[in-house]
């Protein structure tokens, strides 16, 4: 019935966005764009879990459409995976379908958008706009459509932006024919708010450069998106918890010679704890290696989260380091290696990504992902027989 609740909602949107995007397009300019994606993943380890294969198949399907009259435009990014293995990762999403426009002094956006905060290489403690797609990725960079009212003004003072965010979304999550699952109850949400996922929340966000700096303040009241996972002896499974939450951010980042520096910080007030988190680091960048086009930049992070619930979160009091190389040829070559090192118990990860442009269209991505040591209580523990190699192959058109 939830899911049927849903999709009601999202006809809804769709229909909306699409008579919103006829409306915009006669007279318009329109482009059509996106891509078609093949993915493979190989796991070389016995998996924890009887139901899992030791490798999954899977094609994905992102077109794009946007068009602009104006100061009037509109923006549909619908989304598409197949999985071969796990039907949770088998899913659709409206990334975006909205429409843009000024009146009144403010720039608005109305529908369902991807609102991104946040300056650290590793964690991203002051993103709390978007859900987060976890069966796309454990790296949390993958974001579900959110629908929202973004009201937004310029001022020589800073930009201050203002979203009513008329609707959650619940955390996707491997199920357990899938790799990468967690054991937790993902399908009985239990929410503080009796509006449940109909919970109206909303943010405020302050930003502005002072020099090579760049400052924001923010806020946020409403569901949590990363949920608490409490264990539950009865089910065997640990309960999903999305509680009503007040959150403070603070992002900055600066340059200073080939140094960027980079912090965010959050205060978190929730029924069950009150919680700091952070991520504090520099990155240092070579440019022209030995006389060549190709770029090594080297960062180091701290994380920290204070929250009780570490089977929520990977960063609790860790030292992240990697390194990304840029060749800066015409094929867009990059390289990059990310390792996660806990300061508390003997618990490391490590993952290695690699891409490539194959002529004009096609492009090829390689993720290596191992979790050589992981500490009982993390969420990483439960993937400690789940490293894996990932390949894409990438059709834009």
């Amino acid at each position: 019935m939830k899911k049927a609740r849903l999709d009601t909602r999202y006809a809804r949107a769709l229909r909306f966005a699409l008579l919103a995007g006829l409306a915009v397009t006669p007279g318009a300019f329109a482009d059509w764009g996106g891509w078609i994606e093949l993915e493979g993943r190989w796991f070389p380890d016995t998996p924890l879990y009887p139901p899992q294969s030791d490798g999954d198949a899977s094609v994905a399907l992102r077109p794009e459409y946007r068009t602009q009259a104006g100061d009037l435009s509109f923006a549909l990014l619908p989304f598409l995976r197949v999985d071969s293995e796990d039907r949770e990762r088998t899913h659709a999403d409206l990334r975006e379908a909205n429409v843009k426009f000024d009146a009144w002094g403010l720039s608005w956006l109305v529908g369902i958008g991807q609102e991104s905060w946040g300056v650290a290489e590793s964690y991203h403690p002051v993103d709390i706009v978007n859900q987060t797609d976890f069966v796309e990725d454990i790296a949390t960079d993958e974001k579900l459509g959110q629908p929202m009212i973004q009201a937004k003004r310029l001022t020589d003072w800073g930009t201050v932006q203002l979203l009513v965010l008329p609707g959650f979304r619940e955390r996707t999550f491997p199920g357990e024919h899938g790799r990468l699952y967690l054991p937790i109850d993902f399908e009985h949400p239990i929410y503080q708010s009796p509006q449940r996922e109909r919970h109206v929340d909303w943010a405020l966000r302050w930003a502005k450069t002072f020099g090579t700096w760049d400052l924001g303040l923010s806020y946020f009241w409403g569901t949590r998106r990363d949920p608490r996972l409490e264990p539950d002896p009865a089910k065997g499974l640990a309960s999903v918890y999305y509680d009503l939450i007040h959150q403070v951010g603070l992002d900055l980042q600066g340059a200073v010679g080939n140094w960027t520096f980079k912090l965010e910080y959050i205060y978190r007030d929730t029924p069950v704890q009150r919680y700091s988190a952070a991520v504090a680091g520099a990155e240092y960048t070579l440019y022209g290696m030995a006389d060549t086009a190709a770029d090594l930049s080297l960062y180091a992070e701290y994380t920290y989260n204070g929250t009780d619930n570490t089977l929520a979160t990977l960063y609790q009091n860790d030292l992240f380091t990697g390194a990304r190389f840029a060749f800066n040829d015409l094929q867009s070559t990059e390289v990059q290696l990310g390792v996660l090192s806990d300061l508390e118990q003997d618990s490391l990860l490590w993952r290695l990504e690699g891409s490539r442009r194959l002529g004009e269209n096609w492009k090829l991505r390689l993720t290596l992902q191992g979790f050589p040591r992981t500490a009982p209580g993390e969420p990483a523990y439960y993937w400690r027989k789940d490293g894996y190699a990932r390949l894409e192959l990438l059709r834009y058109f």
